[in-house]
């Protein structure tokens, strides 16, 4: 991540598109998230039925943690 956070994101996304330099990628199963182009920085979005966005930045946040099991070793073949 960046040093410093750039202009943009420290004055917060907003609208559906956020700001310029947020692109989407998936995280996870099903996360959307959006990453700053520019600082690094990570956001979600949230979305409400009359239509308004919201933003939460989750820079610092675990998003989904390792998910399955450990199997034991595989024997030596005989």
């Amino acid at each position: 991540m960046a040093e410093t956070v750039c202009p943009a994101c420290k004055s917060g996304p907003a609208k559906i598109d956020g700001h310029s330099d947020l692109r989407v990628q998936t995280i996870g199963n099903a996360l959307f998230s959006f990453r700053c182009q520019r600082c690094q920085a990570l956001w979600k979005r949230t979305s409400t039925a009359e239509g308004e966005y919201g933003w939460e930045n989750i820079t610092a946040e675990v998003l989904e943690p390792g998910v399955g099991i450990v199997l034991p070793a595989r024997p030596p073949s005989r």
